[in-house]
């Protein structure tokens, strides 16, 4: 079986994550001030939905440069992984860094046997280190961020005790509305250089990939 182009999953991937890095910007400068308008709804909206897209645009691209690493060498993970490696809670912590780490070590030998001139340094797992310490934290963050919105949204009846709740509510509702915030804020920043790296990784990996698939095909 040969190689599959990846080129254009990949030129999708990074455009999305381009985009989603722009709208995290105009995010956080919204984020500056305390007026809820048509602009700053449309905005966290615009970027709900880049979210999703970015996951799955990534989630093709990785799916087929697995695949088609796959195809010249043994790897160690199944493809169904680089989907469901995703969604498993724990797991998703590290499943997707080691799965990467398998593609670039592998990647990296194929490219030692056939002589290709690339950037050895960027088949490093000190790129993928760095991306998955900001993944994993932003995972973290996210959490708790969800968990302290639905406290405030749903009120706290059902977490503290109701005699505690009476007496001391403006105090707690002020104090969660600056955990939501200040949370909802380091969310943003993480995802800044979490974007940088994700669209650094596919962009240079898809040339050495492209390489890879060129000299097969010469075969």
């Amino acid at each position: 079986m040969e190689m599959k182009n990846n080129l254009k999953r990949a030129k999708n991937a990074i455009l999305v994550i381009q985009l989603l890095f722009i709208i995290t910007i105009i995010t956080l400068i919204t984020n500056t001030s305390d007026t809820i308008n048509n602009f700053k709804i449309g905005v966290y909206l615009l970027r709900d939905v880049l979210g999703i897209i970015s996951i799955i645009t990534f989630i093709l691209w990785f799916r087929r440069s697995y695949y088609n690493i796959s195809l010249i060498q043994e790897m160690r993970f199944n493809e169904r992984w680089t989907v469901g490696g995703w969604f498993i809670p724990i797991f998703n912590a590290i499943r997707p860094y080691q799965i990467l780490e398998d593609l670039f070590i592998n990647t990296k030998e194929i490219c030692e046997e056939k002589g290709l001139n690339i950037k050895s340094e960027f088949l490093q797992s000190k790129i993928l280190l760095y991306w998955n310490i900001l993944f994993v934290f932003d995972l973290y963050f996210q959490g708790i961020y969800s968990l302290f919105k639905s406290i405030q949204k749903f009120g706290s009846d059902n977490v503290f005790n109701r005699e505690w709740m009476e007496q001391n509510e403006s105090i707690l509702n002020e104090y969660m509305a600056q955990i939501v915030e200040q949370t909802e804020v380091l969310v943003l920043v993480l995802y800044l250089p979490l974007c940088y790296f994700t669209i650094k990784i596919i962009s240079q990996y898809s040339k050495v990939e492209e390489e890879i698939r060129k000299s097969e095909t010469a075969r």
